[in-house]
């Protein structure tokens, strides 16, 4: 016990000592670090004092909302904290699949769509010519059936149909998410850029006529046709594509007879296959070059991070890129004194009597241990060695960024079905996801200032967790909110009626608001935070009891402005701590006499 509070405190002295660091902008003359000052500065400009925060806050924080003030929104914030880390760092990716990352995303960045390098692929070189007209299409004479095209770029993660992914010996299969442009002047422009050898704009609005009206048909926009398909040649496409799909894998018919199969939506997957039984193999080869095209161009070549992240999360855990900032036993100290409420709340939620009969005592001690949690899957999923092992047939080649991109999709499918490497991004709980917030939460409180970690990812981190709510919460709030709308929807405009969606999502986005505040004062509390906080935010007229609505508020400017102003507003007025930092006076709008989800209240 002595120990621990020992740790307890040394922590808590370090990050004091961090904290001050950062705020001083140590090593400057600066007397606070241009982040910190930069950040507080355009949040103070984003405010119009013309509003008063108690009749509607929305409006308050973000009244002059603009790209002159905000050249970078808030809510982009960390997405730019996130490439401003990658960029400075990837040169230096030590790992193998770090460098195989930073070769990738290089090759992104310089492609070149006047090259020939997606039609001199193997199994796309017979479709250089794409698109085709009748004309052109008879000259090939026996192409390859559109079944055939379709497996090979849906082993290299491009669906077009259908979409596969597994996980434990499971072979999930669904209807890919085919979309379409508004109008066919999209489609057009791609006919007619460098990716093609089409000039002339008659030949491109007959393509792209044709195309559109292909998509609309697969989504259901447009009507198909009323004749009876071959039920059997559609049998026959649908078992040609799974032959050639695990063929390109080197998956064997062994495997996959005994993997397990889960197909989603089996109607949807019949309806696309019938309306393509329907229409011309031109046109289906068409629309597939096309998808295929429209699916890898990158305008913005950091989304291939999350497309192989777990390359990047094994060569951010090797800590190489963080070393000269701080250690990482520091940092996951850090990690968890800052998610140290959170961490009791998982452990009472799983701890309860709903969880009595599902796991024992001993699995839920080591399963709800967050540091062990994210070192178990981090080095036994993403040590640098295991890697080597997966990634050392493939090399990137300068120039050629489709076949990068295929040859390190293939060889992630072929991965993901010998090995459960699936990871549900919508699981809170899974380690990846863990270990994920961990490393952003070093990447972030690095850049940004710490209340700004509070309102964003803190904020995420209980909004996602399902840890919050209940039916009868819900229920209580829904009745409560739709009484306090009547009460004052014909005198403030800001009550207007709600739907059953925004009051469930007002519920959720209340409660975790609520839970990081706390978390931002458990912080405070540590030995003279306090004081450091308030010393900064005083040189900005702002306090460490109104920081985060401002910040949480301005992470919503410009994007939707009713939709915000009602979910910030709404929310808000239901909190006991915004009344205690606002002090608003009674029966104003922002200070309901009766709140709805209030837990102080």
């Amino acid at each position: 016990m002595f120990a621990t509070n020992v740790m307890i405190k040394t922590i808590k002295n370090l990050l004091w000592l961090l904290t001050i660091m950062k705020l001083i902008g140590v090593g400057t003359s600066m007397r606070f670090s241009q982040s910190y000052q930069g950040h507080l500065k355009i949040m103070t400009e984003l405010i119009d004092e013309f509003f008063d925060p108690c009749e509607d806050f929305f409006q308050h924080a973000c009244g002059y909302y603009d790209t002159t003030v905000a050249p970078i929104a808030p809510f982009m914030y960390n997405k730019e904290s996130f490439v401003k880390f990658f960029e400075n760092n990837r040169a230096n990716f030590s790992t193998t699949g770090g460098r195989l990352l930073n070769g990738l995303y290089e090759s992104c960045k310089q492609k070149n769509w006047d090259s020939s390098q997606w039609k001199s692929i193997g199994f796309l070189e017979e479709f250089a010519k794409w698109p085709f007209l009748q004309h052109e299409w008879e000259e090939l004479g026996t192409p390859t059936k559109w079944p055939n095209l379709t497996a090979e770029l849906a082993a290299r993660g491009i669906p077009i149909f259908f979409d596969i992914f597994f996980a434990k010996n499971t072979i999930f299969v669904s209807p890919a998410d085919i979309r379409c442009p508004a109008t066919q002047d999209d489609i057009k422009t791609l006919i007619m850029s460098p990716a093609t050898s089409v000039v002339n704009s008659q030949i491109a609005d007959v393509i792209s006529t044709e195309l559109w009206s292909f998509c609309t048909k697969l989504v259901g926009d447009l009507p198909k046709s009323t004749e009876k398909p071959d039920s059997l040649g559609i049998m026959e496409n649908l078992l040609e594509f799974y032959s050639v799909f695990y063929q390109s894998l080197n998956i064997s018919s062994e495997e996959f007879n005994d993997a397990r199969q889960v197909r989603f939506r089996t109607e949807r997957i019949d309806e696309i296959l019938e309306v393509v039984a329907e229409t011309e193999p031109r046109i289906v080869i068409n629309f597939i070059i096309w998808k295929m095209l429209e699916a890898l161009d990158y305008n913005d070549c950091f989304q291939l991070t999350e497309e192989f992240d777990h390359l990047l999360l094994s060569e951010y855990w090797s800590w190489k890129v963080f070393e000269s900032k701080i250690s990482k036993d520091v940092a996951l100290a850090s990690f968890l004194y800052h998610t140290t409420r959170f961490q009791k709340r998982r452990k009472d939620v799983m701890y309860s009597e709903d969880w009595q009969s599902f796991l024992d005592k001993k699995r839920r001690r080591k399963d709800l241990n967050l540091e062990r949690i994210i070192k178990n899957y981090a080095n036994n999923n993403l040590a640098p060695d295991i890697l080597q092992n997966e990634y050392s047939e493939l090399a990137i080649e300068r120039d050629a960024f489709f076949l990068n991109y295929f040859n390190m999709k293939r060889q992630q499918l072929q991965l993901s079905f010998l090995e459960d490497k699936y990871i549900d991004k919508e699981d809170p709980n899974h380690p990846a996801n863990l270990l994920r917030r961990f490393l952003n939460f070093v990447i972030i409180t690095n850049e940004q200032p710490l209340f700004h970690y509070f309102a964003t990812e803190g904020f995420d981190l209980w909004y996602n967790s399902e840890l919050l709510t209940s039916t009868d919460d819900l229920y209580t709030a829904i009745d409560c909110l739709e009484r306090q709308s009547t009460m004052y929807s014909e005198e403030y405009s800001i009550f207007s009626n709600l739907t059953t969606e925004q009051m469930e999502n007002l519920l959720k986005f209340n409660r975790a608001f609520y839970e990081s505040f706390y978390d931002y004062l458990f912080w405070l509390e540590g030995e003279m935070f306090s004081f450091a906080e308030d010393y900064v935010l005083e040189h900005f007229n702002l306090n460490s009891s109104r920081v985060l609505f401002y910040s949480v508020a301005q992470l919503h400017c410009g994007r939707d402005d009713d939709k915000y102003a009602t979910l910030i507003n709404r929310s808000f007025m239901n909190s006991q701590q915004f009344q205690d930092a606002f002090e608003c006076d009674p029966e104003v709008p922002m200070n309901p006499s009766n709140k709805c989800m209030c837990k102080d209240c």
